[in-house]
């Protein structure tokens, strides 16, 4: 018999405030509210906290562990009340630009078959980040997203659980976050660090462009002496279905 779930105010707010979103369709508000429901403990039904990985968990991962991470496998998560940890796979919506999101409308279209502007341009750029991520990565360097996307309000902002979380050995480190929180938006893509060294990197996929406000933040930033630098790819790919 399936065990009756229980909410917490905190559950009953984020669900209500998905619910309220005007920027989420409604296949979006419905698979986010279903997360909430069904990450719970099998023995107590309390809400389970997913565990965020450390710096030294992602220096141990292989390519291939990484990419599988990224993609919401083998997710570790903590149960407060029974103090219990477990795995289970997750769905990610890890973006950095809330256009990513499909609108109704143009969720119809894609049900219908029709072209819509959320499409391969967006797909490529996501892959063309967690390509270069990972490539850093390999080279030694520790790497954050600089945004993450904040589903309660329905934009990106700032990521500064991760970032605070690479800068914690970094001798600088509270007068450049000092200096990151007043940006607000234009971030470049990653935040790295290297031999105590920051730089940072925007990448941009196929024929993607600088917008006005990202060349104002990395103006900033090389003004201050931080090494910002533009990466671009070509990502092209194709889907075929096995049988």
């Amino acid at each position: 018999m399936m065990q009756k779930v229980k909410l917490n105010k905190k559950d009953v707010q984020t669900i209500e405030n998905i619910k309220k979103n005007p920027s989420l369709s409604e296949q979006l508000k419905s698979k986010f509210i279903s997360d909430i429901m069904s990450n719970r403990c099998s023995k107590c039904n309390t809400a389970l906290v997913e565990i965020e990985a450390g710096e030294n968990d992602f220096d141990n991962l292989s390519e291939g562990q990484m990419a599988d991470y990224e993609a919401g496998f083998n997710r570790d998560f903590y149960c407060p009340k029974c103090k219990t940890t477990s795995s289970r796979d997750v769905e990610v919506f890890d973006v950095n630009n809330e256009e990513i999101i499909p609108t109704p409308t143009q969720l119809e279209a894609l049900e219908k078959g029709r072209r819509t502007s959320w499409s391969n341009k967006d797909i490529r750029g996501y892959i063309g980040e967690m390509w270069f991520a990972n490539k850093l990565r390999n080279e030694g360097f520790k790497v954050r997203k600089t945004m993450s996307y904040d589903y309660e309000q329905g934009i990106s902002v700032f990521n500064e659980t991760g970032v605070k979380n690479l800068l914690q050995e970094y001798p600088k480190k509270e007068k450049l976050m000092k200096l990151l929180i007043t940006f607000g938006k234009g971030y470049p893509d990653l935040i790295c660090l290297k031999d105590n060294k920051i730089s940072f990197y925007e990448v941009k996929t196929n024929s993607s462009e600088l917008k006005e406000h990202q060349k104002q933040v990395i103006d900033v930033l090389q003004s201050e002496g931080y090494k910002v630098q533009l990466v671009r790819l070509n990502v092209d790919f194709k889907a075929e279905e096995t049988k």
